[in-house]
């Protein structure tokens, strides 16, 4: 499993923090993320992963496409309303780097 290390401006924000690991399962995740828009076929696919996380787990929508706003606001429903996981928003269009350091740590309660 490879590790992420955040470095840069998040490093000094997330020092100490636990480190990010990618997983191979949904099954196996504490935050599961999508970015990206989720039009009507990949949304039926997406969500049917995304079920397979633990109720414990957490849900980050990242960027105004995996909110279903944006350019492709009329073709893709968005994720938050579709299923059953604590959703935590990240809004933006591109997202910013101050965007994220907010929302990652809200994640992670």
């Amino acid at each position: 499993m490879p590790a992420y290390l955040w470095s840069g401006a998040l490093g000094e924000r997330f020092r100490g923090a636990p480190r990010v690991v990618e997983c191979d399962t949904p099954r196996h995740a504490d935050i599961v993320v999508v970015t990206g828009s989720l039009t009507e076929p990949l949304s039926e696919a997406a969500i049917a992963v995304i079920s397979q996380a633990p109720a414990t787990s957490r849900l980050l929508l990242v960027g105004d496409c995996a909110l279903g706003e944006g350019p492709m606001a009329g073709e893709s429903p968005g994720t938050d309303k579709t299923v059953g996981l604590e959703t935590e928003l990240i809004q933006g269009c591109p997202v910013t780097l101050e965007s994220l350091v907010k929302g990652v740590p809200d994640v992670t309660r």
